[in-house]
């Protein structure tokens, strides 16, 4: 059976008008019908946009799963460098940071995410921050509205709050950096590989700067601003272990197992899931 030139329908042999595109066909000129340009045209242009809609069904879902992986390893990524910034930071100080460090008994000074400052490549940054001083004193404002690429997830797209202060997409956890006085990796009794040290946020975000920045993971996960969450379609969440590696768990993890990965010294025999 012949075929449409300008659309490739199935037509009919005695066929002078094609019934997909609606064209005179060339060649059908029986009883002095001639060739009808606009009508070729018009099929030409129905066509192409039947096309254009083939490859945008095709090629859309491909790309945004691209750019999902790409988001998701950029995330990875982060984890990963903030570990690398907490192994440094130890080896300077002996210790891991503290997640606020007071100025007197009532007020909290800076938060952790500022004492690596220098090791995440911004220094400039905390020349600027006098620690003398709280993290949110009006001296420190244009300090502490600076985005810093490493604590934001990409595919989180709010950045600042409401007060101008720039977000971080990250949170410690609680057991292991919320400690007076600040432990050493040598207290993680429970091994650095076992041990969760940074995870993903979703709701609740805080500014970076802003002292007191962890969460439990022991509370679950995706339950709302106080715990861990997933921005990703299946609900899981990334961590760094103490030791660097970043593992994804899954979003219905119960409890009590993430409790026991939280913990740097409660003696429980757990690793990440595979």
């Amino acid at each position: 059976m012949p075929t449409c030139p300008i659309c490739g329908a199935k037509i009919h042999e005695s066929t002078r008008v094609c019934p997909a595109c609606r064209i005179d066909l060339p060649g059908s000129r029986a009883g002095g019908r001639s060739f009808n340009i606009g009508g070729s045209l018009f099929g030409i242009v129905v066509g192409g946009i039947l096309l254009l809609g083939c490859v945008i069904v095709i090629v859309l879902p491909i790309v945004q799963e691209k750019r999902g992986l790409v988001n998701r390893g950029s995330s990875e990524s982060n984890l990963k460098n903030l570990a690398l910034a907490l192994h440094v930071y130890h080896d300077d100080h002996l210790s891991l940071p503290v997640a606020q460090s007071q100025l007197d008994a009532t007020a909290a000074a800076h938060g952790w995410q500022t004492r690596i400052l220098p090791y995440v490549e911004e220094r400039t940054i905390h020349a600027a921050i006098d620690f003398d001083l709280p993290w949110d004193d009006a001296a420190h404002a244009a300090a502490f509205q600076k985005r810093i690429g490493l604590y934001l997830n990409p595919k989180i797209k709010r950045t600042h709050d409401f007060r101008g202060y720039a977000l971080t997409h990250y949170a410690g956890n609680s057991h292991v950096l919320d400690r007076t006085p600040p432990i050493a990796f040598a207290d993680i009794t429970d091994g650095l590989a076992n041990t969760i040290l940074v995870g993903e946020v979703k709701d609740g975000l805080r500014a970076w700067g802003e002292p007191g920045n962890v969460r439990d993971p022991g509370l679950g996960l995706n339950h709302g601003p106080t715990t861990f969450g997933s921005v990703w379609q299946d609900g899981g969440v990334f961590f760094a272990a103490a030791d660097g590696a970043v593992h994804r768990i899954d979003g219905s993890t119960p409890p009590p197992f993430l409790h026991a990965l939280a913990t740097p010294a409660g003696g429980e025999r757990v690793t990440f899931p595979e």
